[in-house]
């Protein structure tokens, strides 16, 4: 049997598959190899949408949160004047509205842009009391979440025809991209469900890049899997002698003149080790590579 795959994967998922799906091929395929190793994804996809996924393998698996904080661009269509329970096509029709004049939609998306709160939706993985809203919703209990904060930087609406829109968004972690739509529409007392979502980037992964991948087989991970030194992080990044590095592994923290930050990557010989911390003009580590 093969030692633990380390690495970063990124996926094209298709459309009518969830993303656990996608691990579960994954699975196959190295049950299949003799290959052993640890594995999780950053940033779940809904299974009407499609684009990337982000795979992460033995240690690697450490790296979902910082995936996770990533700004993602998206691109869908939408269906104005009707609602659907869920927001998306695989819902009820629950309303109807007046139509909105196309031009509304189009010339206002700048005043929908920016730090806003934004309310989860009832069909959402989110959990209340160890169950996830959509397992209540579908039972008919719609749960109430805290609005939570979230970043639009960018959101664009087009008419396609008729009462069809295309978007494009730029949004922050944590943001629905089905309510996003949903509650821009609302502003204009319309309603609207979505047809269509892509999620074409995480920060610079790209459906659009030679290195993603959009069929499952163990030739293609294994020629398309990136290293943690291939990433352009959006950190500090520390070059520390062999002396500073086994002290840090020995649990020894390093002092610094560098300002606090949150998050450092620290390398040796230009390799990441770990990632870690300045804090209180000391370098301490999170977690080793």
């Amino acid at each position: 049997m093969q030692g633990s795959l380390q690495g970063i994967l990124a996926i094209n998922k298709k459309a009518g598959i969830t993303s656990y799906d996608v691990i579960r091929d994954i699975k196959r395929v190295f049950r299949e190899n003799n290959v052993k190793t640890k594995i999780g994804h950053s940033g779940t996809l809904d299974p009407f949408a499609e684009g990337m996924l982000i795979v992460l393998f033995g240690k690697c698996t450490r790296f979902s949160d910082y995936f996770m904080n990533m700004r993602k661009t998206y691109k869908g269509e939408i269906i104005e004047g009707i609602g659907t329970d869920t927001l998306d096509k695989d819902g009820k029709i629950i309303e109807e509205c007046e139509h909105i004049l196309p031009q509304v939609l189009e010339e206002n998306t700048q005043h929908f842009t920016g730090k806003m709160m934004q309310v989860p939706p009832y069909y959402s993985a989110l959990k209340h009391n160890g169950k996830k809203l959509y397992e209540y919703a579908r039972e008919g209990i719609n749960i109430n979440k805290p609005p939570r904060e979230i970043n639009v930087y960018s959101l664009k609406v087009e008419n396609i025809k008729d009462y069809k829109y295309s978007f494009s968004a730029e949004v922050s972690q944590g943001t629905y991209v089905r309510k996003l739509l949903y509650d821009y529409v609302k502003l204009f007392n319309g309603t609207c469900y979505m047809t269509k979502l892509v999620r074409e980037n995480i920060g610079e992964f790209s459906i659009y890049s030679n290195k993603c991948i959009n069929e499952i087989t163990y030739e293609n991970i294994m020629l398309n899997l990136i290293s943690p030194d291939e990433i352009s992080w959006p950190y500090v990044s520390i070059e520390l002698k062999d002396d500073c590095v086994k002290k840090l592994r020995n649990g020894i923290r390093i002092d610094t003149d560098l300002k606090d930050n949150q998050t450092a990557i620290l390398t040796e010989n230009g390799k990441i080790f770990s990632f870690g911390e300045i804090k209180d003009k000391q370098i301490r580590t999170k977690f080793f590579i």
